[in-house]
């Protein structure tokens, strides 16, 4: 199970060599990724439920799997591909896992790094803070729904790109 790199497993899924044994593997694994993530803590949630940051995130987090979802399906090749629900669970394993590292990586080295500044910015006058507290943001929720929407949009592009890549390689493109 590669759980890091994509290249070999594009060749794998365009030229049929994933067991369905692999496949289901794989669809735990996502699973796991995404469970683990959010409840180790890793993941944060920086918005109090139901003010409007928090919806905010919602209807954002919600817009951007429905056109993520779209556009991976039309880059698999559409209605054609038989193969879309396989192709995109076992892509989503590594794509995921090295974008959640990377955007939640730089999220904790920010709010630990800078934890002061960041406090610092959102307690000053600057118009951007006060607009922030407005709307019921904080330095370090605006943060996190700056790594959450980011991890997103970039998971589902990079899924796309794959994805046309294991069409492409199928001579399907």
């Amino acid at each position: 199970m590669l759980l890091m790199r994509t290249r070999p497993l594009v060749n794998a899924l365009a030229k049929g060599e994933i067991s369905a044994e692999q496949r289901a593997y794989y669809l735990l694994a996502s699973f796991l990724v995404f469970n683990l993530a959010y409840y180790s803590g890793f993941v944060a949630s920086g918005t109090v439920p139901w003010t409007p940051p928090y919806i905010a995130e919602a209807l954002a987090v919600i817009l951007i799997n429905i056109v993520g979802i779209v556009a991976t399906f039309d880059a698999s090749g559409g209605k054609s591909n038989k193969q879309y629900i396989i192709d995109f669970t076992c892509l989503y394993v590594p794509v995921t896992v090295t974008t959640l590292l990377a955007f939640w990586g730089v999220y904790w080295v920010l709010r630990i790094g800078f934890h002061e500044a960041i406090i610092a910015v959102a307690q000053s006058n600057m118009q951007f803070a006060i607009n922030m507290t407005t709307l019921g943001f904080d330095g370090f929720s605006m943060l996190a729904f700056a790594a959450t929407i980011g991890s997103l949009v970039v998971t589902y592009v990079r899924l796309t790109k794959l994805l046309a890549l294991v069409r492409a390689e199928r001579g399907e493109a």
